[in-house]
């Protein structure tokens, strides 16, 4: 007893201390920000866009405050792709006398200027290439004017500058001015980024520590007891699986959990799992959150029918084709013909898959078992909350509130359109199996976890990570170092085994994906991709809640539903887990003075206060790397920035704001606990079952979409992909196909339209030239911008280069080129047109020889 109480003091003590570090925290970034507002001088240069030239082409875009790179073209998809041409102006300012080299690579031409001398010309109009050059500046402020150029396929800017002999580094946007600020201007600002910068160590010092301290001696300890068993068994490990092979049994060693009957089992779910009326809970606002994106009595519809949400489809459905078909192949999607390994341009969600094969044998249409599995998102994520928290607080009512706010966070809306990523309702289950695998090892847990781990693991690489670092997390604020034995290091070594081999074979296809596309582009700008979160993100309300529209009418603007900034948690969760820390940190430790007051008062345990802990470690760490890889706000590196430079990968994931999750998960815990405390605080059961009802409903009433620019309605395939399955059946080799209008252009919009060309494939199965995704193979645009062309002679002779066999002229073609196409093909013996009802042609070609 008197160890517990000193645990628990310690842990209390420990508590306080987080809170008032993060109060001290809270309130030194609350001062940075508002000295900011009142005392910093605008950094950054003015940034220029023009549609082709600088001399000749038309202005586009224009902004003050820019850093030298190409970031506004992933802010502002209205912006064109290819000709175009960039300008940053403004002053440059050194803090003393250099001597400095001056370096730049671009796709296609750049030019700096400084102090109106032309120091570097770069123009070649292929490939990336570095050139530098070395000046001497003195100390001061220098002109400086920077002029890029686009020709073609891809972009890119690489400009940097280093003290000669030292190694190269981007121009520091704080540098950078539209102006010449002044020398107290200058002063102020570089108080302002010590300021920051020593915030910047205040936030960052803790997680250092406890990734540093606490993994290290429990680490070592389990090596030093662990590894010599391991030598001594190392001869017999043969035996070993001849007898797991023979005998399942034989993995349960002694002191774990023996494996129970059947009836045992049912009788273990009965009591375990939640009532009917939960579960009917569950489904009703699963069904009605749901009906926002398809018609519920027409499950082949969808309320947003191109973009992400069919390219998701045709991936779900590529997959499950191609692994009853052709296995091997399974990563060579149809789409993108002629480039192979088309499908890791997106995530596979191979689990998925899995689930959809059985649902699309009975439902029919392209979008009914998508469909089925958003409703399976919604629906199970609420199932797996509410199984976490009644494990942690052995509560069903503040479970209940768990499932509605893991089943129904914004953060769903806002991934509407990305199947992979919604759909996360399996990390639960996994810290649930995890925490029973801690507190008495076995294989048969272990198993469980690690096979819940893969389920999860091989929906999205996104949620892959964010599962990895929520366990790791998990584990170190429940790791008991004296009650560690070789049964939890040979069932773990079991568990990372079956993770490996489960999702080991798919990563392959992803690592060549950024040799062969542009995906590869990611990998060199992590440098630049930051502050893509703050705490705005976390507490704004978007438009589509009805708080957001109070906001959009009071002027005050809200966020866009699909922003990547869009991250609000709700007003209840916060308030909850402020509850819930404030009853722990000043819980009452003198005895209630009667029966009834004492059986009210919540029972702190040394495991709440464990969970308490992993929940703010979360917290903090999904804040963190949302936030992205480097910081101009906080003038640092990130912590993401080092996790990408040991896994390389990372750095191709372009949207840093999806490690939200992990905050998410950590106000899952805190708000369980401050519910749980207002529960028990609760005068009869009916009084706290009131309590869950009135706070899950206002959660609702602030999340639920009351505005969504979408409306569900019917999907019909077009007339021209029915056409191309009618040829398609009389070949034995798939047909390639080019599909009219190319979406690709200079000066077009995000080309989600070229989705639907992938979507429609899967009736036919042919090869489609077109394609659509976050990123393109190379080449890939260069083939669609000279085939826009069509029909001049170089278009022609790539058409016959690439050997497309059906070229789908739709009603969205311009009437000029639908003319010149008709007539043309009309001319050719090699060609042969059929004309659709609606207008729309079919040219089928056979080549000359």
């Amino acid at each position: 007893m008197g160890q517990s109480a000193g645990s628990l003091r310690a842990h209390r003590r420990l508590a306080i201390f987080t809170l008032v570090y993060l109060v001290v925290g809270l309130g030194l970034t609350v001062t940075s920000r508002e000295l900011d507002r009142r005392y910093k001088t605008e950094v950054g240069l003015v940034q220029s866009v023009y549609l082709g030239s600088v001399s000749e082409g038309e202005l586009v875009a224009r902004r003050t405050g820019a850093a030298i790179n190409l970031n506004i073209f992933d802010e502002n998809t209205d912006l064109p792709r290819r000709f175009f041409s960039v300008t940053w102006r403004g002053v440059w300012h050194l803090a003393d006398d250099k001597v400095v080299d001056i370096s730049a690579g671009a796709d296609d031409r750049i030019a700096i200027h400084v102090d109106n001398d032309l120091i570097l010309d770069r123009n070649v109009t292929t490939g990336l290439h570095t050139v530098s050059r070395t000046v001497a500046l003195s100390r001061g402020f220098h002109l400086i004017n920077i002029q890029y150029e686009q020709y073609g396929g891809g972009y890119h800017l690489n400009a940097q500058w280093a003290p000669t002999g030292r190694a190269a580094r981007p121009f520091n946007i704080e540098t950078l001015f539209a102006k010449d600020p002044g020398g107290a201007a200058l002063s102020i600002n570089r108080r302002l980024l010590a300021f920051r910068q020593l915030i910047s160590v205040f936030w960052i010092l803790p997680a250092v520590l406890f990734l540093v301290l606490v993994p290290g001696p429990a680490l070592l300890r389990v090596a030093r007891r662990t590894l010599p068993r391991y030598a001594r068994r190392t001869v017999n490990v043969w035996r070993w699986f001849w007898k797991a092979g023979l005998d399942g049994t034989s993995l349960m060693q002694k002191n774990t959990l023996v494996s129970p009957s059947p009836a045992r089992l049912f009788d273990r779910m009965q009591t375990r799992m939640p009532s009917v009326f939960i579960h009917v809970v569950f489904l009703f606002l699963s069904m009605q959150y749901c009906s926002h994106f398809f018609m519920l009595g027409n499950l082949d519809s969808h309320a947003i029918r191109d973009g992400d949400p069919a390219v998701m489809n045709w991936t779900l459905q590529w997959i499950s084709h191609a692994l009853v078909t052709d296995p091997i192949n399974i990563f060579n999607g149809n789409a993108f013909h002629p480039f192979a390994n088309s499908v890791a341009l997106t995530d596979h969600m191979f689990s998925l898959v899995l689930m959809n094969l059985p649902i699309s044998l009975v439902l029919p249409g392209l979008w009914s078992s998508y469909n089925v599995l958003i409703f399976f998102a919604y629906y199970l994520s609420c199932v797996g909350g509410y199984c976490l928290i009644r494990e942690l607080t052995g509560s069903r009512q503040v479970a209940f509130w768990a499932g509605i706010y893991w089943g129904f966070l914004f953060f769903r809306i806002h991934h509407i359109g990305h199947l992979q990523i919604l759909s996360f309702q399996w990390i639960p289950f996994v810290t649930l199996y995890l925490i029973r695998f801690l507190r008495i090892p076995s294989y048969r847990t272990a198993l469980i976890c690690s096979l819940l781990f893969v389920v999860q693991g091989l929906v999205s690489w996104y949620l892959a990570v964010i599962t990895s670092l929520i366990l790791i997390i998990v584990t170190f604020s429940h790791l008991r170092v004296k009650s560690l034995t070789g049964q939890h290091a040979r069932a773990a070594a079991l568990a990372l085994g079956v993770c490996i081999v489960s999702i080991g074979p798919l990563i392959p296809p992803y690592v060549g994906s950024f040799e062969d596309t542009r995906l590869a582009r990611r990998l060199e700008t992590a440098d630049f991709i930051g502050d893509a979160t703050s705490l705005a993100s976390y507490l704004v309300p978007p438009r589509a809640t009805y708080l957001g529209q109070v906001r959009e009418r009071d002027g005050k603007g809200a966020p866009w539903i699909w922003g990547e900034r869009t991250l609000y948690i709700g007003y209840v969760p916060l308030s909850l887990a402020a509850v819930g820390l404030i009853a722990f940190l000043f819980r009452r430790r003198a005895q209630a003075t009667n029966t009834t007051e004492s059986e009210r008062l919540p029972k702190w345990t040394r495991d709440h206060a464990r969970w308490i802990t992993a929940a703010l470690v979360l917290v903090f760490a999904g804040f963190i790397l949302s936030k992205g890889f480097v910081s101009d706000e906080w003038g640092m590196r990130l912590p993401l920035y080092y996790l990408s430079e040991a896994v390389l990968f990372i750095k191709g994931m372009r949207a840093p704001q999806r490690f939200a999750l992990m905050l998410y998960f950590g106000f899952l815990i805190l708000s369980s606990f401050g519910l749980w405390v207002a529960v028990q605080r609760a005068r009869n059961k009916s009084h706290g079952t009131m309590v869950v009802a009135v706070v899950s409903l206002v959660f609702l009433f602030e999340v639920y979409p009351y505005n969504l620019p979408i409306t569900p309605a019917p999907y019909q395939v077009s007339q021209l992909d029915r056409l191309v399955a009618r040829y398609q059946v009389q070949e034995d080799q798939p047909l390639v196909v080019l599909h009219l209008p190319i979406h690709h252009r200079p000066n077009s919009r995000y080309p989600m339209a070229e989705a639907v060309y992938m979507l429609d494939s899967t009736v036919h199965w042919a090869k489609v030239v077109n394609g659509y995704s976050g990123s393109t193979p190379t080449g890939f645009l260069d083939n669609m911008g000279i085939l826009t062309t069509l029909p001049q002679p170089d278009a022609i002779a790539k058409l016959f280069e690439l050997d497309i066999n059906l070229v789908a002229i739709h009603n969205g073609t311009p009437n000029q080129q639908r003319r010149e196409l008709l007539s043309y093909f009309g001319q050719q013996r090699w060609a042969q047109i059929t004309a659709t009802k609606g207008g729309e042609y079919l040219v089928f070609i056979d080549p000359p020889l």
